[in-house]
Parts: structure tokens; sequence; C-alpha cells
């Protein structure tokens, strides 16, 4: 009998090679691994003979064994919803394959790649963080929810992180940087207590000792500051100055900027209409309340939103919003 485990790397390399339309991730679900994925089976290009073409994924099943995180690659054409693989599936699609040979050490194999999730810069993404799980840290009482991830432990990553309270993280260094906005709770580390709405930026080769006594929800994006951006940075965006935009109805809080890179705070009143414009060196937005809208979608609060290089929109908000929006720190993913 094959090992599920290993069924289940057989089954994520198998989709990586037949295409990427949608993706998810391995996750724990009632204390055992299970397999998440953002869309329904509609079609598998390459599986003509399957009897489970076109058919739905159930919706929750199990793998035994040892925890894994990995990419879950979906090729289909279906509306996106969450849904759960049944491990029935996972064995037939292992069987598709080739004969396997030196299965341990392919498993290593895979197993040594770098997380990835929504990884490519250069492409267009869209989440909201409601729709994913809760993943535990190395350490007990701190969870994340992983937007995107270029990396394991050490990544390039965006995250929405939850504090216990009482839990916290030994000390440690931010090779490449580090952006906090408190969403929610109280963070603490050795320099100083940061409430709800609290912005810091901790630059390259800084370290600390994060904590939270009483609990709290960050924002978190690591690792992608140049090495040279040196200068830390804490706002309480609750008692700081807005400023007019380009716009009426804009107010705007700058937070931090360097070189080609910007990170603000922008409050859109409700009815506000902002002129199409480009994104030199992209954008990232992360809507902390109310709705924002574009001609691509309508994005509520908890929706993460990355829009390439050179990539063109024209944004508006009907019923008004507070946005986190980081520019110019896309240039080099083309």
């Amino acid at each position: 009998m094959v090992n599920p485990l290993f069924e289940a790397w057989v089954f994520l390399d198998f989709l990586h090679e037949a295409g990427t339309d949608f993706l998810g991730t391995v996750i724990r679900k009632n204390g055992l691994p299970a397999v998440q994925v953002n869309a329904e089976v509609a079609s598998f290009r390459g599986l003509k003979n399957s009897a489970l073409l076109g058919k739905p994924f159930t919706k929750f099943a199990v793998f035994h064994g040892p925890i894994i995180t990995k990419n879950v690659y979906f090729y289909g054409r279906s509306q996106r919803r969450t849904c759960w693989l049944n491990l029935p599936l996972v064995c037939c699609l292992a069987k598709l394959k080739s004969p396997i040979a030196g299965q341990a050490n392919e498993h290593r194999k895979l197993e040594s790649r770098p997380m990835q999730i929504h990884a490519d810069l250069s492409a267009r993404a869209v989440i909201h963080h409601d729709t994913l799980p809760w993943l535990d840290s190395p350490l007990a009482g701190v969870a994340r929810k992983m937007i995107e991830r270029d990396g394991d432990e050490v990544a390039r990553a965006t995250s929405i992180v939850r504090y216990a309270p009482g839990s916290g993280f030994s000390q440690h260094t931010h090779g490449l940087g580090e952006e906090i906005v408190v969403l929610e709770g109280t963070f603490d580390d050795e320099y100083g207590r940061y409430g709800a709405g609290c912005y810091i930026k901790n630059p390259p080769g800084s370290s600390h000792s994060p904590s939270s006594a009483e609990g709290c929800t960050l924002f978190v994006k690591l690792r992608h500051m140049q090495p040279d951006d040196l200068e830390r940075v804490v706002i309480d965006t609750r008692n700081a100055e807005w400023h007019q935009g380009l716009v009426e109805g804009l107010k705007v809080l700058p937070l931090a900027a360097f070189a080609t890179e910007n990170t603000a705070l922008v409050r859109w009143a409700p009815a506000t209409y902002f002129n199409p414009h480009r994104h030199y060196g992209g954008e990232e937005i992360f809507v902390l309340d109310g709705v924002f809208e574009d001609e691509f979608g309508r994005y509520p609060a908890g929706t993460w939103i990355r829009s390439p290089h050179m990539s063109m929109h024209k944004p508006f908000s009907v019923e008004g919003c507070t946005i986190l929006v980081k520019t110019g720190h896309l240039i080099g993913a083309h």
C-alpha cells in the first residue's frame, strides 16, 4: 500500500505539472493534515480517461502522517470556493502517474522545495484573509494566515499573525526588514507597547523579542525591504496628522518612504472616485475597514490586493474605506 503522505506529495507534484489556475495549501484541520483548495474540480487537462473528470471534491478528508505545508495547484474552470480534497482522489491521481522509483528520495526532494504562495510578484492577486486557515507557527500560541510567501520559516511573506495572550517569540533578526500594523489588541517588544492602529517598521538587520501580554492580531510583511533602508519607524495612526489627498474625499497618512517605495494609510470618504492611473513599481493594498472598489471588483475589509508593476486601474469607494497602501516595491518582479 502506498503511504498516504507520499500520495499527497504525488498529487501536489502532478497538479503543479498540469497547470495552475487556483491555489490552496496543506493545512491542519481537526488535528490532522488536510488539503484545502479554492475551487471545485470542473476539468483536468491530461486526465481524459479519469472517472473523476468533472466531479467535485468532497467537503473534507484527512491525510495520516506528519503535517506537511505545501502549495496545492488545481487546474479547472468553475466558481471559486473553499473545499477539501478526498484521499481516494489523491490515490487515483497518484496511480495515473508513471511508475515511481525511490519514493523516499522523491519525498525528501519534494519536501525540500520552499513554500510558495502567490509568490509570483508579476501576477495580480486578490485574497480575502477570512477564507484562509490559521496555521500554527513554530512557537505555541502564535498562528498565521499566509497571504503570500516565498520560502519556509525564513521567507519573504505577507501574513495575518495572531498572538494568544501571554505568547511570544524569542529574539530574532529581520535580515530584510519587517512592517507591522496592529489590527487588534496590544503588541509588545523590548522597545515598547503598540496598540491597535500602530504601524511599526523594523529595518533590515534589526532584532527584537515580540510578544503580547493580552493578545493581538497583526498584519505583517517580512523580507521585502532594500538592505540600505535602515530607518526604524513607529506611528500611532490614531493620533497622527492626516493630509489632503489628490482628490476631494481622500485623506492620506504617510508612514514610510525609501527610494521608489512608499507606505501610507489612505482614507476614502463615501462616494470618492480617483483618476485612472498606472502603478509604477506595483501596488499592494490591505483593506482595513469599509469597501474599496475598482473596475475589476469590490474588496471588503480584510481583502489583500497585489497589482504588479505598470498595472492600471480606476479606484473608488461608494461606501467609504480605509486602506493600507504600499507602492513602488515590485519593480524587479518581471
